[in-house]
C-alpha cells in the first residue's frame, strides 16, 4: 500500500514531549531571535498548570537531534538534557477569535507558508478529542462569542490554543506553548496519547497487591462467563455502569479481555445508540491490558481487527448507514480476514483469495437489527451533541489505538475527519430538541431545578432504606427539605404513622394531590452501585433483614421533592392548592388505608383539604425516558394471605399415627393451580402464585402445623371474589380429606384494589404530556404504556372521597443495557423487575422525566389561563 504523504513526510525522530503525568514542566524564551533555543524548563508556578510541553524539529535538522528523555521536576531543580532548537514563526492573528493559530491550513493561509495539508489539522483535532476522554489534563471549549472569557481565564494572552473552527483546544490554564508558535499538532497529541497509553498499560500489567485484591467485591468480577446467563448479565451492567477498577484489571487473564472485548463490540459498539463514558473508559482499559500484539494467538488477532474493524463501520454508519451496511454484508460475519482498502471517499473491503464470501443481502451482523421492510437505513438514536462527541472521540481513539499501538496499521487510513457542521457550542446544549410551544412547558423550563442536588438526595435515600411504617428518616428528610425551599409549605405528619402531607395554598382554583410512596423492600441489594444499601432492620414479624430499594420509591420522593421545588418557583403562573402526599408502607398495600383511617381528610383530625384529582407515578423496568399513560385500567388488584394447615405431629418413623400438614400442604398446592387453568374465563386473566411453603426442619421430625402463603392478582372484582373463594374451598376440603384435627386458619396479609385512571383526569394528561415531552432531551411520551403487573394502593386517596385518579408510568432502565438486550430478544431474561435486588432506576434521564411528570400534571389543572 502506497504511504499517505503524512507518513512519507513524517520526520524520522517523534517531536519531543516533556511529558510526566505527575511533574509540571516550562519552556519559554528569552529572545525574540528565532534561531534562538529556549532556556531549560524551568519550574511551573502553583498557579500555572502545563503539563506537556511540545518542540517541532525542522526535518534538515532531524539527524543531529539526541534523544530527549523526560523531564523530571522536584522542589529544587529540573534535570534535563541540552536545549534543543524551538523554531518560531509569526502567525496572523484570527481577527474573529483574538487568538495565535497554530494550524495555518485551517486559517485559510495554505500548505505552501506552513507545509501542513488540511487534513493533517483535523486530524490534530480529533486526537485532541479522542485524548480528551482520556486525559483529563487536556480541556476542549466550543467556539462562542464568550469563549474570550475562557482564554483569559486561562493563560491572559491566548497562549496553547488551537482551533478547528468549531472546537479549541488548549492546555489547561498555562502557557505550555508560546505565543507565535507553529507545532507539528499531530505528531504532538498523536505522541501523548500513545505515551499515556504505554504508561497506562504498564501500571495494567502489573500484578495486584493482595490490599487491592481484597478491596475487590462482586461488583468487580474478574471471570469471564462460560454460559451463565446471570453472570454475563451482571457483566454487561458492570461495563454500562461501573467504572473499570484498577485491581479487578490488574487481575484478569488475557482470555477475559478479549471475551470483554467482543462483549463491547456486540452490545455497546452499534449504530443504532451512542457510547457512554464509562464505556469508553472500559474499552481504554481493556485495550491498554492486552499483551503486545507478538504475543496474541491468531484468534486473538481476529478479535482485535474485528473490533477495529466494526469502530469504523459505526463510524461511517453516523453519515452513511447505506454505505456501512453494504461494507458490513461484505464482510460478513464468518468471512475469512480481509484487507481494508480507501478509494478515494468510498470503503470497500478487499477479501482474501482464500475466502469464500457470501452474496446474502440478507446476511446481518449478530450485533445490530435488521431495518424493518421498505427502511434502508439504521435510525441513530445519539440524542446530543455531547453523547455524538464522546462516541466520535471513543470510535477515533480505538481505530488509533489498534493501528498505531497493535500494528493494524491499514486502519488508520479510515479515520474520518469531522467537519464543524456535526457540532453544536456547548452553550446551546441546553437547548432542547424541540421548542416548547405551550405555556406549562415554558414554565417547565423555566423553573425546573438544578438537579444535581436531588442526585445527591435521590442516592442518598438509595443507601438509606426503610421498611414499611419504618420511614422515620425519610419523612424527617423530606420535611427538612421542603422547608429549605421555603417556610410556605403547611406541612401535616404522622398521618397514618410515619406518612405525611405538604401543603401550598396559592389563591383560589383547583386542589390537586401529587402522591409518591416511601418505604423499602426486605431485599439483599446486588447492584454493585456506590451508594448501594448495606442496611439491614428487623421486619413487621421481628426478623433483622436486609433492606434495599429495589422498587424505586428512593425515584419517587426525589422526584417529587424536585416537583415541589419546580412549582413553588412557577407559583406566580398558577392559582390554586398543591398537596404533596408521601406515604408510608405501599408494599405492605395498608398505606393509604392507614392515611385515610387516620383521618387525613377530616377537620377534626389532620385536615388535609379533599382533593379535585389525585395524580401518582412509578417508575418501572421500561427503557430510561419513556413516560406513559393508559386509560381505565392499569394495575390488577392483589389480596395475600397465609393459611395454616393443621395436623398432628410425631416421630418420622411411625406415620400411621400421625397427620402429617406437610403432605396435605403440597396435595393443596398442585389443587390450587387449577384455579386459573379450569375455574376462571380464558378471556377474562387472573394468578394464583404459591410464594412459600414452611413447616419443619428436622428430618426425623413431623410437626404439628404447615403453613403457605398465597398471592391473587385479578383484573375484575368479580373474578377476584370467585378466585378468592375456590381458594377457600379447595384449602378446607384438602385438609377435611387429609384428615385434619381443625379447620385450616386463614390470615389476609394484604389487600391492594383495581387501579382505574379517569378517563378524563387521564385525557387531559395526554394533552399535557404529549406537548411537553418532545421538548425534554430523551424522553418518549407514549398514551399506551404498558398495563402495571404489580399492584397499587394509591387510588385509595381519591376513591375513599369519591375523586379521580390517573397513574403515569416511566421507565428507569438504561438505555444502552436496553437496546442490548431489546437487539437480543432477552430483555424479560436480563432486564431486571421491581423487587429484584438487581433494579434500580439510572439516574438520568429519569429523574428529569420524572420531576416534570409530576409538575405538568399539576400545571394542567393549576395553571393560569393566558
Amino acid at each position: 500500500m502506497a504511504k499517505s504523504r503524512r507518513e512519507r513526510d513524517r520526520p524520522k525522530c517523534a517531536p519531543t514531549s516533556l511529558y510526566n503525568a505527575n511533574k509540571r514542566v516550562l519552556l519559554k524564551y528569552d529572545s525574540d531571535d528565532e534561531d534562538a533555543a529556549p532556556t531549560a524548563p524551568q519550574p511551573v508556578a502553583d498557579n500555572v498548570s502545563a503539563d506537556y510541553v511540545i518542540a517541532e524539529y525542522p526535518e534538515s535538522e532531524v539527524e543531529q537531534v539526541p534523544e530527549v528523555k523526560s523531564a523530571v521536576l522536584d522542589e529544587a531543580t529540573v534535570k534535563t538534557t541540552e536545549p534543543l532548537p524551538f523554531p518560531r514563526r509569526e502567525l496572523p492573528k484570527n481577527p474573529n477569535t483574538g487568538q495565535w493559530p497554530a494550524l495555518g491550513s485551517i486559517e485559510g493561509q495554505g500548505e505552501d507558508e506552513y507545509g501542513r495539508e488540511e487534513d493533517e489539522a483535523m486530524a490534530y483535532l480529533r486526537a485532541v478529542r479522542s485524548e480528551r476522554h482520556t486525559i483529563p489534563e487536556l480541556l476542549t471549549a466550543p467556539r462562542t462569542t464568550s469563549h474570550q472569557d475562557l482564554y483569559e481565564s486561562g493563560t491572559g494572552d491566548h497562549r496553547g490554543f488551537f482551533e478547528d473552527g468549531a472546537y479549541v483546544a488548549c492546555a489547561p490554564l498555562g502557557p505550555a506553548l508560546p505565543r507565535n508558535t507553529t507545532v507539528e499538532p499531530q505528531e504532538a497529541f498523536t505522541a501523548a496519547l500513545k505515551h499515556r497509553f504505554y504508561t497506562h498499560r504498564q501500571q495494567l500489567h502489573l500484578s495486584p497487591t493482595a490490599d487491592e485484591v481484597a478491596a475487590l467485591d462482586e461488583s468487580h468480577p474478574i471471570s469471564f462467563p462460560q454460559g451463565n446467563n446471570r453472570a454475563y448479565a451482571d457483566w454487561l451492567r458492570c461495563l454500562r455502569s461501573t467504572p473499570p477498577h484498577l485491581a479487578q484489571l490488574r487481575s484478569m487473564e488475557q482470555d477475559v479481555v478479549f471475551g470483554l472485548l467482543e462483549m463491547v463490540q456486540k452490545h455497546s459498539l452499534l449504530r443504532t445508540k451512542e457510547t457512554s463514558p464509562t464505556v469508553s473508559a472500559w474499552i481504554w482499559a481493556l485495550l491498554a491490558r492486552l499483551d503486545d500484539v507478538g504475543t496474541m494467538n491468531n484468534d486473538q488477532v481476529w478479535i482485535l481487527r474485528e473490533f477495529g474493524k466494526k469502530a469504523v463501520l459505526v463510524q461511517l454508519s453516523l453519515d452513511n448507514p447505506e454505505g456501512a451496511e453494504a461494507l458490513e454484508r461484505e464482510s460478513g460475519a464468518d468471512a475469512e480476514p480481509e484487507v481494508l482498502v480507501k478509494n478515494g471517499d468510498e470503503l470497500t473491503v478487499e477479501l482474501e483469495d482464500t475466502a469464500e464470501t457470501t452474496t446474502d443481502e440478507t446476511t446481518q451482523s449478530p450485533t445490530r437489527t435488521k431495518p424493518e421492510q421498505g427502511d434502508s437505513t439504521v435510525k441513530n438514536t445519539t440524542t446530543t451533541p455531547k453523547a455524538r462527541e464522546n462516541t466520535l472521540a471513543t470510535l477515533d481513539m480505538i481505530i488509533t489505538i489498534i493501528g498505531e499501538v497493535f500494528g493494524q496499521r491499514d486502519m488508520l487510513e479510515f479515520r474520518k475527519p469531522w467537519t464543524e457542521e456535526e457540532y453544536v457550542p456547548e452553550t446551546e446544549t441546553a437547548v432542547v430538541p424541540e421548542k416548547p410551544s405551550n405555556p406549562i412547558s415554558k414554565l417547565i423550563h423555566t423553573h425546573r431545578p438544578k438537579l444535581n442536588r436531588y442526585e445527591d438526595i435521590y442516592k442518598h435515600l438509595h443507601a438509606h432504606p426503610e421498611l414499611s411504617n419504618q420511614e422515620h428518616e425519610t419523612a424527617k428528610l423530606i420535611v427538612d427539605h421542603l422547608n429549605s425551599i421555603s417556610q410556605d409549605w403547611d406541612i401535616r405528619p404522622g398521618i397514618g404513622g410515619t406518612g405525611l402531607c405538604a401543603l401550598l395554598h396559592n389563591g383560589e382554583g383547583t386542589k390537586i394531590l401529587l402522591r409518591a410512596d416511601m418505604d423499602a423492600l426486605p431485599v439483599l441489594e446486588r447492584t454493585g452501585l456506590d451508594y448501594a444499601s448495606t442496611k439491614r432492620m428487623k421486619d413487621a414479624d421481628g426478623v433483622e433483614k436486609p433492606v434495599m430499594h429495589a422498587c424505586g420509591h428512593d425515584m419517587h420522593v426525589t422526584a417529587l421533592l424536585a416537583a415541589a421545588e419546580s412549582l413553588y418557583a412557577s407559583r406566580e403562573a398558577w392559582s390554586g392548592t398543591l398537596i404533596l402526599a408521601f406515604q408510608p408502607a405501599e408494599e405492605r398495600g395498608t398505606g393509604a388505608q392507614a392515611m385515610v383511617d387516620d383521618g387525613i381528610y377530616e377537620p377534626s383530625k389532620h385536615n388535609v383539604p379533599i382533593p379535585d384529582v389525585c395524580l401518582g407515578g412509578h417508575v418501572m423496568p421500561f427503557r430510561a425516558g419513556t413516560i406513559g399513560t393508559r386509560r381505565g385500567l392499569v394495575a390488577t388488584s392483589a389480596d395475600s394471605m397465609r393459611i395454616t394447615l393443621h395436623g398432628r405431629g410425631g416421630h418420622a418413623s411411625m406415620p400411621h399415627r400421625l397427620i402429617d400438614p406437610v403432605v396435605m400442604a403440597a396435595s393443596t398446592v398442585m389443587k390450587l393451580q387449577t384455579i386459573v387453568s379450569r375455574e376462571v374465563d380464558p378471556w377474562d386473566s387472573a394468578v394464583v402464585t404459591v410464594a412459600s411453603i414452611q413447616a419443619g426442619d428436622a428430618e426425623n421430625v413431623v410437626v404439628d402445623d404447615a403453613r403457605i402463603a398465597v398471592d391473587v392478582r385479578s383484573i375484575d372484582p368479580r373474578t377476584r371474589e370467585k378466585v378468592k373463594k375456590s381458594i377457600e374451598r379447595i384449602v378446607k376440603a384438602e385438609a377435611l380429606g387429609s384428615n385434619a384435627i381443625k379447620e385450616p386458619t386463614f390470615q389476609t396479609t394484604r389487600s391492594f384494589p383495581l387501579t382505574i385512571n379517569d378517563e378524563d383526569v387521564t385525557a387531559r394528561l395526554e394533552q399535557v404530556y404529549g406537548s411537553h415531552f418532545p421538548s425534554v432531551p430523551g424522553a418518549d411520551y407514549t398514551s399506551t404504556i404498558p398495563k402495571l403487573g404489580g399492584s397499587e394502593d394509591f387510588s385509595i386517596l381519591g376513591t375513599a372521597v369519591d375523586r379521580p385518579c390517573s397513574f403515569f408510568m416511566y421507565g428507569g432502565t438504561d438505555t444502552s443495557v436496553w437496546d442490548a438486550c431489546e437487539e437480543e430478544g432477552t430483555l424479560d431474561e436480563k432486564i431486571p423487575i421491581n423487587h429484584s435486588g438487581l433494579f434500580y432506576p439510572v439516574v438520568q434521564p429519569t429523574l428529569t422525566v420524572a420531576c416534570d411528570a409530576y409538575v405538568a400534571g399539576a400545571l394542567a389543572w393549576l395553571a393560569k389561563k393566558e
